[in-house]
């Protein structure tokens, strides 16, 4: 996976066997539909009783778009101990669940993902080893 600014958009990009997992090869969003980034979301700690569309296999790996009563809601996740949360406004998802790179923790991705945002830089700001 990576995470990238492209003009005024974060781009999450899902590269090999895993796009095949979530269903899905890349998310864009608006910078301005971000409404806050933090480590360790709730949502990553949560079983999903609502309608997948996705892989789902508790403590293995959950991948793709996972509807229930708050919205929809997109995981990239292998360990839920290492994931970021992006909370969105105005998008098909209210939030992404990402898992981190391994080299980083939740709080310095966050903090990353955060400072491109604030800053608009363009490019990739964490790669991710799929």
């Amino acid at each position: 996976m990576k995470v990238f600014i492209e003009g005024d958009s974060l781009v999450v990009k899902i590269e090999g066997f895993n796009r095949f997992l979530a269903l899905k090869s890349k998310i864009t969003v608006k910078l301005e539909h971000i409404s806050r980034v933090v480590p360790y979301p709730e949502e990553a700690k949560k079983l999903f009783h609502g309608i997948k569309v996705g892989t789902g296999i508790p403590g293995v790996v959950v991948m793709g778009s996972f509807y229930q009563s708050g919205g929809c809601v997109f995981i990239y996740m292998h360990d839920k101990t290492k994931t970021v949360g992006i909370e969105l406004v105005n998008e098909g998802y209210t939030q992404l669940v990402l898992e981190t790179p391994e080299e980083r923790s939740p709080e310095e991705f966050t903090k990353d993902i955060t400072q491109a945002i604030s800053s608009k830089t363009q490019g990739l700001i964490t790669p991710h080893k799929d």
